[in-house]
């Protein structure tokens, strides 16, 4: 059965309904976050394949398990000066597991992913051509166009303790 409920809160949903429930093919209309959902559903929740747009102009195109994102999905943002786009795995609404992070600026990211954090080892790489390898916290290596190569410690793929070595050494 096909039908559209509008709700006083001013939410809508118009699509597939069984058991008085959004169930199949729908599309949701949130008035308060203003989101739009284009996708599948289950029990009234986003589950399956399906679009999700917010007012700040964020898009995901992907996969949903019980209204959270789950499984593949690619998520892309916009500001004012620069688009921000993950592609990968998803887990209870969190990037988790292999993926690649890219921005307008050139900095790309690829690698794993652990609740929403690119905490595990990767590779990052910077506009000026710099490659960093290593973990977010911990041990890495990074080649720039300065040194031949930094050793040691790194946060966030800034070396904190470690050496420097030029081309020689």
């Amino acid at each position: 059965v096909k039908g559209k409920w509008i709700f006083s809160s001013g939410d809508q949903y118009e699509g597939e309904i069984k058991n008085n429930s959004a169930q199949g093919k729908g599309k949701g209309i949130f008035k308060k976050s203003g989101q739009i959902y284009v996708g599948q559903f289950k029990n009234g929740a986003f589950h399956g394949k399906g679009t999700q747009k917010s007012k700040d102009g964020q898009v995901y195109v992907g996969s949903f398990k019980d209204g959270k994102r789950h499984g593949k999905g690619t998520n892309i943002q916009d500001d004012s000066f620069n688009q921000f786009k993950y592609v990968g795995d998803w887990k209870d609404g969190k990037r988790h597991g292999k993926g690649t992070f890219t921005t307008s600026y050139g900095f790309k990211y690829v690698g794993e992913y652990k609740d929403d954090k690119y905490s595990v080892k990767g590779t990052l790489r910077y506009p000026a051509g710099e490659i960093y390898v290593g973990e977010e916290h911990g041990q890495g290596r990074m080649k720039t166009t300065r040194w031949e190569k930094e050793v040691g410690e790194f946060t966030i793929g800034f070396l904190c303790n470690g050496k420097y070595y030029n081309k020689e050494g």
